[in-house]
């Protein structure tokens, strides 16, 4: 019994001690992290080459605007105020410029002669292609490149407020009873003024003089009687013809014009006939396209201020805006349309 004790007893201690070695090994302490990584050093871009000087806006300097017809034409003054509010909108002063002579050719060929780069300016009609028509320059509307149209204008046949015709029934009545007597003023020979006048003479079946007077040479001869009538656009007459100096006996658009007073068409009186003026900038072929549109943009905002649109309804100027494609394609048109009417005149040399 004791031997059993003894055996019991140290069985019981050794199971103790093992109990303690287990207990000992699970709480041993943990090794100490390793020390972090030191973070790499931040990466900065290599600097930005220093940027090229950026060219002159245009433009730097003032533009020259021709003008192919005298002062006071319904040209001059048309362009004159179009390029008093253009200029505003370039911050550039826009120089007007009167070089006439042989239907607009001479302002047309001193564009032609200066460089390419958006600085002269032409004040263009259907004058561009009949001056080439016509023989009094080689240059074509294909020399230029078209920038925008303003504006679409009708003639008028005027005489003094005291001549004896009051109709056109009376005025065509009295030339054919006295063919060749009758005297019309136009703009220029080879104009589109005269050109007017040919086709007016032809339409009504009349025999007259023709005599290139333009602005107020063509007005003082009317009033005292050196020449009978002109004919040109309205704005060269409205003035007079509201003060009561000039009398109107009609006009060659499709619709009456707007002024109190105005007379009726050619349409109104029997007579199919229609011809109306355009006005619209172009520039030398080869100008920038940069140049061009700041043109363009420039006189669109002019064209659509208050204070054109109160200008052109004062004077009977219908505003027709076309931008550069639109106005290239019209004039492309327009040529033909201005070849086939002077080859039916007798016009083209």
């Amino acid at each position: 019994m004791k031997k059993v004790f003894a055996v019991l007893l140290a069985l019981a201690m050794i199971l103790g001690m093992a109990a303690c070695g287990g207990n000992t090994a699970s709480t041993a302490p943990a090794a100490p992290a390793a020390p972090a990584a030191p973070a790499e050093p931040q990466k900065t871009d290599t600097p930005a080459a220093p940027a090229a000087p950026a060219a002159p806006a245009f433009p730097t300097k003032y533009l020259d605007f021709m003008v192919g017809f005298g002062a006071g034409t319904g040209s001059d003054i048309n362009a004159r105020m179009l390029c008093s509010i253009a200029e505003k909108n370039l911050g550039q002063t826009i120089t007007v410029t009167n070089m006439e002579g042989a239907g607009g050719a001479l302002a047309y060929q001193y564009v032609q002669n200066q460089p390419a780069d958006g600085y002269t300016l032409s004040w263009n009609s259907n004058s561009q292609s009949i001056a080439h028509y016509n023989g009094n320059m080689e240059c074509t509307y294909e020399d230029f490149e078209q920038l925008c149209r303003i504006s679409v204008e009708d003639q008028m046949l005027v005489v003094a407020a005291d001549a004896p015709w009051n109709t056109l029934e009376e005025f065509v009545e009295y030339c054919k009873a006295n063919p060749g007597k009758v005297i019309i003023s136009n703009g220029g020979i080879g104009g589109f003024n005269h050109m007017a006048a040919v086709a007016f003479a032809q339409a009504t079946g009349i025999e007259v003089q023709h005599v290139p007077l333009s602005g107020a040479d063509q007005i003082n001869a009317i009033l005292t009687d050196d020449v009978q009538c002109g004919i040109a656009t309205a704005a060269n007459y409205l003035q007079y013809v509201l003060s009561g100096e000039l009398k109107p006996l009609v006009s060659t658009g499709e619709k009456k014009l707007t002024f109190e007073g105005a007379p009726p068409t050619m349409l109104d009186c029997g007579y199919d006939m229609t011809m109306s003026m355009y006005r619209g900038i172009s520039v030398k072929k080869g100008t920038p396209q940069e140049c061009k549109d700041i043109l363009e943009a420039a006189f669109k905002a002019a064209v659509e201020s208050d204070e054109f649109k109160e200008f052109a309804a004062s004077n009977n100027v219908f505003i027709s805006w076309m931008g550069q494609e639109e106005f290239s394609a019209f004039v492309k048109e327009d040529d033909a349309k201005i070849f086939d009417l002077m080859s039916g005149l007798g016009m083209v040399k």
